[in-house]
């Protein structure tokens, strides 16, 4: 098998935005620049942020006390009303992600990682592995993962999903696996036959709405296989990214 090694790494569109839209806000240098919270889950990017005066609010009794200055409020934690819809008898349902380029599926699903990992809303920790397979999910860097994917998540990271998913199956012992962007029949087969282990999946793929995918020969193979049980759709309305969480089967 032939290894190649990215020349480059770096954050997926949504996070990239994020963190340049604080950066250019110091730019402007008008007033104090806070973050409600880190905007991102990198420890050097947030030491510069602070390096060039941005403070990082930590509760909102901090938010509370502000008179003056711009507060910048990440996208984090945008699963907490998604979560809890992704049960059945205490049961993780394997979920697919939906959204067009950019619309907020890796920030999601980094969220929805961490929540099964660290355990959330009641449930205990499940043991989580994802296939990175384009870097974008836990940005790893000299094998040290630059994204927070919770306490009991391993990564296999510029591997194929086709061929890390049995990997992971037979290694890692998952309970969940996670990957990124399906685009592939190849990805699919090898879910179908994790899935028949009893392994649960959370996965990403582009599409506009459902009735899109639902034009594409490769989600009705996803529909015939049944891999998937649950389906989060990605909207905007108002300019407010809104979640609509819908049973696949």
């Amino acid at each position: 098998m032939k290894v190649i090694k990215a020349k480059t790494a770096g954050f997926c569109f949504g996070v990239k935005r994020a963190v340049d839209t604080v950066y250019k806000q110091v730019d402007t240098k008008c007033g104090q620049i806070y973050t409600y919270g880190p905007i991102i889950h990198n420890e050097e990017v947030v030491k510069d942020l602070e390096q060039k005066g941005v403070i990082v609010l930590r509760s909102e009794e901090e938010l509370d006390t502000l008179e003056r200055g711009t507060v910048i409020i990440r996208s984090h934690g945008v699963a907490k009303d998604v979560y809890p819809k992704l049960w059945s008898e205490g049961s993780f349902e394997s979920t697919l992600i939906l959204s067009p380029p950019g619309g907020g599926k890796t920030t999601l699903l980094r969220d929805l990682i961490r929540g099964l990992s660290d355990g959330a809303e009641g449930v205990p920790p499940h043991r989580v592995a994802v296939v990175d397979e384009r870097g974008e999910i836990a940005v790893m860097f000299q094998g040290i993962p630059q994204m927070a994917l919770g306490s009991h998540t391993d990564v296999l990271d510029a591997c194929p999903k086709a061929l890390g998913i049995p990997i992971l199956l037979r290694s890692a012992n998952p309970q969940v696996i996670a990957v990124d962007e399906i685009t592939v029949r190849e990805d699919l087969m090898a879910m179908s036959a994790a899935a028949n282990c009893g392994v649960r999946f959370l996965a990403t793929i582009h599409a506009a709405d459902g009735r899109e995918l639902g034009r594409r020969p490769l989600f009705s193979h996803l529909l015939k296989e049944k891999v998937f049980e649950k389906l989060v759709t990605i909207r905007r309305e108002e300019g407010q990214r809104q979640y609509l969480v819908e049973e696949l089967w």
